[in-house]
C-alpha cells in the first residue's frame, strides 16, 4: 500500500540526537537516520504537524542550525525498506536477517526479522553493543525481562540462549505488535509480551534484565530495574553516550549496582552491572 510520507531534517550536534529521536517519536515519527551532525525523521504525512514539532524542539533552539520538512513521493515505503534492508552480522555470535535474504551457515544465533520502518533492527550502535554483552552471559535456564524491546531482538536472542522466561515490555503499540510478529518468525514460544512503560514490570524479580533506552528513561529508572533485579543479578543497559557515564553510575551506585563491563562504539556506550547483596 503506498503512502506518503514527509522527510524532516535536522541539523544538530549528535549528543542531541537521542532525545530529539525520542521526542519525535511521540509526535509519530517512525524511522531515523543519523549523520554526523544530521538527523533525519520520517512521519506518515497525515499525522505531521509542524507547529507541535516546532514546539517540542523549542528547548534546543539555540543548538539546531535548521529544521526542514519535505514531501516524499507516494510510494510503497514498506517495499522501499525491504528491498533496501541487509542482514546484520554481530561477529560470528548472531546474525540478524531479514526474512526475504539468504542465512549463513557459520553463526551461533539467527534471527529472522520482517524488515520494518523501526528502531532494533540491530544496524544501530546500542543494539550491537547490548548483542556483544550478551554474547559473554550466561543467559541459558534464567529469568530475563527486556525493556523497551521495539522489534523484539534481545528477547528473542535471549530465548535462543536458553533463558527459561522472558517478558518483553514496549510502550509503543507498533513495536509490541512487531515483538510478537517477530517471536513466531523466530518459533519463540512462551514469551510474555507487554504493552507498558516500567510500571508494567511483572510483579517479581529477574535473574537478567536488558535495557536499550534512552539517557533519559535510563536515569529515572534505572531504580526500578534494580528494585526488580535479583541479588546478583545483572543489568544490562545501552542508549547514552560517553559524555553521561557518570549521570548513569552515580545513579546505579545509589541502587547498589556495582559496574562491571563497559563497551563503546562510535561514542555510543554499553554498561553491565550486577546487584549487590544488601
Amino acid at each position: 500500500m503506498k503512502t506518503s510520507y514527509y522527510e524532516t531534517v535536522i541539523e544538530a550536534p549528535s549528543e542531541l540526537h537521542e532525545i530529539l529521536i525520542a521526542l519525535m517519536a511521540d509526535e509519530g515519527y517512525e524511522a531515523f537516520e543519523e549523520e554526523n551532525h544530521r538527523l533525519t525523521a520520517y512521519v506518515q504525512a497525515s499525522l505531521l504537524q509542524k507547529e507541535q514539532v516546532r514546539a517540542i524542539l523549542e528547548p534546543f533552539s539555540e543548538r539546531i542550525t535548521s529544521i526542514q520538512h519535505r514531501l516524499l513521493p507516494l510510494k510503497n515505503w514498506n517495499e522501499v525498506w525491504e528491498s533496501n534492508y541487509q542482514s546484520v552480522e554481530i561477529g560470528n555470535f548472531c546474525q540478524v536477517v531479514p526474512t526475504h535474504r539468504q542465512v549463513k551457515d557459520n553463526f551461533t544465533h539467527t534471527i529472522h526479522l520482517d524488515p520494518k520502518m523501526a528502531f532494533g533492527t540491530g544496524h544501530h550502535h546500542t543494539t550491537r553493543l547490548m548483542v556483544l554483552q550478551m554474547e559473554h552471559l550466561s543467559i541459558d535456564g534464567k529469568s530475563v525481562l527486556d525493556m523497551g524491546c521495539g522489534t523484539g531482538i534481545l528477547a528473542i536472542l535471549a530465548k535462543k540462549m536458553g533463558a527459561s522466561d522472558v517478558s518483553a515490555i514496549d510502550i509503543d503499540p507498533w513495536s509490541e505488535e512487531n515483538c510478537r510478529e517477530n517471536s513466531k518468525i523466530n518459533g519463540v514460544s512462551g514469551m510474555e509480551i507487554v504493552l507498558g512503560d516500567v510500571t508494567s514490570i511483572p510483579n517479581r524479580h529477574y535473574e537478567v534484565i536488558l535495557a536499550n533506552i534512552n539517557r533519559n528513561v535510563l536515569l529515572k529508572d534505572i531504580p526500578a530495574y534494580a528494585n526488580h533485579l535479583s541479588s546478583g543479578g545483572m543489568l544490562i543497559i545501552s542508549g547514552f553516550y560517553t559524555q553521561d557515564l557518570n549521570e548513569i553510575l552515580a545513579v546505579s551506585e545509589k541502587s547498589c549496582l556495582r559496574r562491571e563491563k563497559l563497551l563503546e562504539e562510535n561514542n555510543w556506550l554499553s554498561l553491565k552491572l550486577v546487584k549487590q547483596a544488601i
